[in-house]
């Protein structure tokens, strides 16, 4: 019997022949690493970005540095990337699924009220499937809760100028919230 949840792939790559030659071409021409690193730093926000392999390697090097408190809680958006769920716990913490509107992949506002605990100490927003969730009622409530918010743009790409959301960029991080 079918699933009828199930998904199927579309079994043909999404590469033209220009994306091909400027692979080769990247490739052929390979800067070092450090001149690489600095092109990407200063492409964002040069005071405030570190380059790292992957967004989940940022993210755990966010995690080590905040030290939370073990047990703390991480709401997180219910669909997101399983290797995020993997690291928070690792950091001994404990991550609260908040669900989402599958029409507009928001997360739903009265879950998040639901799902907000006093060991609450971070909300992590995933934009999915290229989404971008609008983000102002989420700085809101992260603000009215004393909550960090970390916005994962790893599947929002909108182009090279979009850099996720300035109201998440501005939020106050610092080690050993309580």
């Amino acid at each position: 019997m079918r699933n009828d949840h199930t998904m199927f792939p579309r079994k043909t790559l999404d590469l033209s022949w220009g994306d091909l030659a400027a692979g080769l071409k990247g490739c052929a021409t390979a800067r070092s690493i450090e001149r690489a690193t600095e092109a990407v730093e200063t492409r964002w926000y040069p005071e405030q970005t570190l380059a790292t392999l992957s967004v989940r390697t940022g993210f755990d090097l966010l995690l080590r540095v905040l030290e939370l408190p073990r047990g703390s809680h991480v709401l997180v958006s219910a669909v997101t990337i399983p290797h995020m769920i993997r690291i928070i716990k690792h950091h001994g913490l404990v991550p609260v699924p908040v669900d989402l509107d599958m029409n507009t992949l928001e997360v739903c506002p009265d879950a998040l009220a639901k799902a907000v605990t006093p060991q609450a100490r971070m909300l992590l927003v995933a934009h999915i499937f290229g989404s971008r969730v609008p983000m102002a009622p989420l700085v809101e409530f992260a603000r009215s809760h004393d909550l960090i918010l970390v916005e994962d743009c790893a599947q929002a790409w909108g182009g090279g100028e979009w850099r996720g959301r300035a109201a998440a960029e501005s939020m106050p991080v610092g080690p050993g919230r309580e």
